[in-house]
This record gives structure tokens, sequence and C-alpha cells, in this order.
């Protein structure tokens, strides 16, 4: 999806992490930026919709899913939660776990690290 969650917003504003994420929508046609604000559309319309994201449901604490280290060191400023699952409500309750994937392997899998969720089937 490569889209903020406002959920994440008080990570992103402080520390001086929002400077640089602003400065992408001025050098770049791919941003996550518009009109020198963070945009947060396409994950607030999925949560309008009714679904749940499922890390935010699990987890208080930020943690980024996007940049891995396979090109290098990540600085603070780079890190950002840019993937997502979402589930619909009926799910919750069947929705144990949530994950961002980090060890030796997924570091270098790709730029992003992979994300996971662990249902268990309603008792009848």
């Amino acid at each position: 999806m490569n889209s903020l969650a406002a959920s994440d917003s008080l990570d992103y504003n402080h520390k001086g992490r929002l400077i640089p994420m602003l400065k992408s929508d001025e050098n770049s046609k791919i941003s996550n930026a518009n009109q020198g604000r963070l945009d947060y559309s396409v994950t607030d319309a999925l949560l309008k919709a009714g679904f749940l994201d499922t890390w935010s449901m699990k987890h208080h604490a930020f943690d980024y899913s996007y940049p891995s280290v396979e090109f290098g060191p990540v600085p603070d400023s780079s890190k950002e939660r840019i993937d997502y699952i979402f589930i619909s409500k009926d799910l919750k309750k069947t929705m144990l776990k949530s994950a961002i994937l980090k060890d030796d392997i997924s570091d270098h899998l790709s730029d992003h690290y992979p994300i996971s969720i662990l249902l268990v089937p309603p008792h009848p």
C-alpha cells in the first residue's frame, strides 16, 4: 500500500522526522505528503469503510515496516510503517497476533519487512 496511517502520526511528528518526509513531497512524484502535510487519506478511507488495522489493534508502540536494512543502516528519520493488513470487523475476535517480521533473513528479502497476522477459527 505504501501509505501512512494517522495512528502513527505522533511518531512522525517528533524528533524531526516530519521534515524529511515533507521534503519528499517537493522532490518526488511518489510521496506520502500532500501540500506540505502528511497524507493519511488511503488508510483513513479503509478505516472509514469499517476495516481494522491489525497492527494498531495489537500494538500501541510504533514500529516500522520500511525500509529494511537491505541497502544499509536505516536512520530513525527514514523509518515508516507503510505496509498493512486490514481485516473486516467480523474477523476481529479471531485475530490473535500481528507482527512485523524482522530477523537476519527478512533484513535482506526486500526493502520492506514482511508483515503477518495469526487468525484462529471461531469455536462452534
